[in-house]
Formats: C-alpha cells, sequence, structure tokens
C-alpha cells in the first residue's frame, strides 16, 4: 500500500493572481496523505492572506512566514518543518494536475530520485517540455555512469557539445528522498538567485544510486516576464550569480568518480550560461555578440518574400536566407534605408514594397510591439494582412 507522507513545500512571494491556483491543485491530489508547507517570503500583496485562508481550511498545510529572505531560503525553511519521507517543490505561480503525486508515488519503488516532463504554460502557447536523457530506470553502475555522461549535456561524451542538459536542472518536475535534500540544502548558497536550481539539483544527482525518468507529466509551468527566472537587470546581479554557482559546483564535480566527463559538461554549461549575461543584463540585441535565427524555416520553400527591417536581426535574417537558399528574397527594406545603402546594404525605402510582387512580407524586428505598429504601416500602404509575417526570434 502507497501512504508514505509526501511533503510538499512552496515558496510564495507576491503571487496573489496565480497562488489560488496553485493550491488548490495540490490540496485537490488524489494522493492524499500530504504535508503541505507554504513559506510566505515576506509577500507585500494578499498572498499571506490567501495562505491563511488556506491554511485555515486545510489542516494538511503548515504556513511559515517570514521576512523577504530569498527563494532558497524560503524553500530551506520548508525543508526545515518538512516530516515527509519524500519532498516535492511547487512554485507559487505554477499548478499541478490532480494524479501527479499519485503517478510518482505509485512509481517510487526505492529510486532516490523520481523525474517527470512538464508543460510551458506560455502566453500564446502550451507546449510539452522533455528531459532529453532516455526515459526508464537507472540503477547498475553502467545505467549511472551513462546518465552522469548525459547528465548537463545531452550530446556528451564524443558527441558535439549541446544546449540541451540531459537533465533539465528545475527542482519542481521531481520526487526526492527527504534524507537527501535535508543533506544538499546544508550546503547549497544560500544568496544564489537566477540560478539555484542548477546547484541544487546537480548535487542532489551525484549523491543518487538510482534513478527514475518517468513519461509523467503533470506539472504546468507558467512562463512570466515578471517573474525572477526571466527577470533582466542592468546590474552584475546575473554575472556574479553565474560565477557563484560555478565555484559551489566545480570542486563537488572535480571530486566526483566520473569527474573526467562530468568537469567538460559544466563547463560548456557555464559556457553558455555566460553568453546569455549581455540579455539578462538589459542590453539591446544590437550590443550582444548573438544571433538571431530566421523564424520560419521550411516553411517558406519557394516563397517570394519581402523582408521589412535592417537592423541586426533584418541582417541576420537575410544572411540566412542567402546561405541556405530559405526563400526567394524579392526586396529588403527599412524607414532609414539610406543609411543602410551608405553602409553598403541593398535596402530599398518601404515604398518599394507598392512596386513588386511577393507572397509575404516578414518583420525583422524582436519586439512584438515593433511588430504591431509596422504591421499598421503596413496595412495603410493596402497591404493584406494574411501576408504580414512575424515571429519573436530565437536568439542564439
Amino acid at each position: 500500500m502507497i501512504d508514505e507522507l509526501v511533503s510538499i513545500i512552496v515558496p510564495v512571494y507576491n503571487v496573489q493572481n496565480y497562488l489560488e491556483q496553485c493550491i488548490s491543485s495540490i490540496c485537490n491530489q488524489t494522493y492524499k496523505n500530504l504535508e503541505i508547507i507554504l513559506v510566505n517570503d515576506g509577500s507585500t500583496d494578499n498572498s499571506g492572506i490567501i495562505c491563511e485562508k488556506f491554511a485555515k481550511s486545510d489542516s494538511r498545510i503548515k504556513l511559515i512566514a517570514q521576512e523577504n529572505q530569498g527563494l532558497t531560503r524560503a524553500r530551506k525553511a520548508g525543508v526545515g518543518q518538512a516530516n515527509g519521507e519524500y519532498i516535492g517543490f511547487i512554485d507559487s505561480d505554477d499548478w499541478i494536475d490532480p494524479d501527479m503525486y499519485q503517478q510518482l508515488m505509485e512509481r517510487r519503488d526505492s529510486f532516490d530520485l523520481i523525474i517527470s516532463q512538464w508543460y510551458r504554460e506560455e502566453e500564446q502557447r502550451v507546449r510539452r517540455a522533455y528531459n532529453k536523457i532516455a526515459l526508464g530506470p537507472y540503477t547498475t553502475e553502467d545505467e549511472m555512469n551513462f546518465l552522469l555522461d548525459h547528465l548537463v549535456n545531452a550530446s556528451a561524451p564524443g558527441g558535439k557539445m549541446d544546449f540541451q542538459s540531459g537533465i533539465v536542472a528545475n527542482v519542481w518536475s521531481k520526487l526526492y528522498k527527504a534524507a537527501i535534500v535535508k543533506d544538499v540544502f546544508e550546503e547549497v548558497n544560500e544568496d544564489l538567485i537566477y540560478v539555484e536550481d542548477v546547484e541544487f539539483t546537480y548535487k542532489y544527482i551525484l549523491r543518487c544510486k538510482s534513478i527514475l525518468i518517468t513519461d509523467i507529466c503533470g506539472y504546468h509551468y507558467r512562463i512570466r516576464k515578471a517573474s525572477l527566472a526571466h527577470a533582466v537587470r542592468q546590474d552584475c546581479a546575473y554575472l556574479r550569480n553565474v560565477c557563484a554557482l560555478y565555484e559551489a559546483l566545480l570542486p563537488v564535480f572535480s571530486c566526483h568518480p566520473k569527474h573526467e566527463s562530468l568537469v567538460p559538461q559544466l563547463q560548456y554549461k557555464f559556457s553558455v550560461l555566460l553568453e546569455k549575461t549581455p540579455a539578462r543584463m538589459g542590453f539591446p540585441l544590437e550590443a550582444q555578440n548573438r544571433n538571431a535565427v530566421f523564424p520560419f524555416l521550411n516553411l517558406l520553400d519557394g516563397k517570394r518574400i519581402a523582408l521589412y527591417g535592417a537592423g541586426k536581426i533584418g541582417r541576420n535574417y537575410v544572411q540566412q536566407i542567402r546561405q541556405f537558399a530559405i526563400c526567394d528574397l524579392a526586396a529588403w527594406v527599412d524607414e532609414n534605408w539610406r543609411e543602410c545603402q551608405r553602409a553598403g546594404e541593398n535596402v530599398s525605402s518601404i515604398d518599394t514594397l507598392m512596386n513588386i510582387a511577393f507572397d509575404y512580407v516578414i518583420i525583422a524586428v524582436s519586439r512584438e510591439a515593433e511588430a504591431v505598429s509596422i504591421r499598421q504601416k503596413l496595412y495603410v500602404l493596402g497591404i493584406q494582412k494574411e501576408k504580414i509575417l512575424w515571429k519573436e526570434p530565437m536568439i542564439l
């Protein structure tokens, strides 16, 4: 019979618009033997009131209130009060399906870690997200060695370095053994922000003797631009935290028996994180050494297009269109076409669109608000709505 107590820890900070959905989804789990620990980390909105309301209505809820100390300290406070044999973490702006913990507990066996998949809940779409390593149990020495060989970089060893981790370092899509969690939290850096999940996840996995990667998908990860994970700060906080995280993980990876595989993966991971620094510091794209990928690959083959925009994104698109013969570039236009021509670019005025034949106009800008403004200008020129395309570019 499955009846072990599971402690679910929810750090809460200024999420009044999402918190009821989060807590309700936990209270309504089909697996009932839960200890629900809400840690109000100094919220200044109505989050504390919402927590108190739920605590009064469900005896399984334990409420901790503290001054704002940050995500890691909030989680650590919850771990310190946890009585369950297993622990799960949920971010307070996310939610879970009713049977998520039932499914995880039914497959728990004696595994040190049970990993599930999740949904990315974006404003305009929902998509299922996966860990990049194969599903199934990892229990033997060879299986665990394989997992560690692909832990941080799914393509290593022997293959090309890739952006994708074998196991994504989020804390909330997993079920943990409480004893190991408490050991790991004794040594995590409490001051880390942005990257705190990475330190805990990797240090926990390196303590595991067996891991199960499942196809369970019951966690809904809400993408909010205002959330800490996606915040932009015009200072060096992100860079300092990346460096602190590297200093926290390097000794652990270096001392592990699999260090010859783990350390290069870690180094590549941090090269990728450092490449994101200009964006996380709010630098404009033009000041970043990154490129925009043409977002309509394989969708406009054989089509004749006009490209609107001759900034960095437009130049990236034109280079890729010409290099890979993605489609026929009928015209490249921009409001500042004269400056572009002086710089040697074959860019024409917007009025050119009135005198050529094309299937689509592609807007080459990064921000949706700017794209909307350009659409209006194109409508005024008489260009049909269905012929105007824009997608947020993927920046690499």
